[in-house]
């Protein structure tokens, strides 16, 4: 199999067989939710004011 069917496979929507799919998304899903907690907490000065 070549390395661009590997990628799309994993990148995919997958109806859950797939562990390397579901790994990623979860890895892409806390990715999103730690960045977006990070503009939070930049955003009280309190907390960014030392």
């Amino acid at each position: 199999m070549n390395i661009k069917k590997s990628i799309f496979r994993i990148i995919s929507v997958d109806d859950g067989r797939n562990i390397k799919s579901q790994i990623f998304d979860i890895f892409i899903s806390l990715l999103i939710l730690l960045s977006v907690l990070a503009i939070v907490l930049e955003s009280f000065d309190h907390l960014t004011a030392k």
